[in-house]
């Protein structure tokens, strides 16, 4: 829910210089959510989880408690800045493909 409300304050900036246009605040506020949504999915599906065998606690870090974690779920090389750059590449493949539909 908060990602769909940023996604549309964010888009109506351009009410701030009179160059607003419905269709186009609809597909970026759409493409805005899309991101966010893409980015949650990457990162639960692909991102590295640890958990530390000493405490017990989960960790996006590679080492905990001053030792060595065990993946619990993803792939180890894959962590946050990953998910993220991947998550860029997939929203700009979309709407390349957007633009060459209009």
């Amino acid at each position: 829910l908060c990602a769909l409300v940023s996604s549309v304050i964010f888009m109506l900036i351009p009410l701030l210089f009179d160059t607003f246009d419905w269709r186009y605040f609809a597909l970026l506020a759409a493409l805005a959510f899309a991101g966010t949504l893409i980015d949650s999915v990457l990162g639960s599906l692909v991102q590295a989880l640890y958990r530390c065998p000493v405490c017990g606690k989960y960790t996006e870090e590679s080492s905990h408690c001053n030792g060595k974690v065990q993946l619990v779920k993803g792939i180890s090389w894959i962590k946050n800045s990953e998910v993220n750059f991947l998550s860029s590449v997939i929203l700009c493949l979309i709407s390349a493909g957007i633009l060459l539909l209009l």
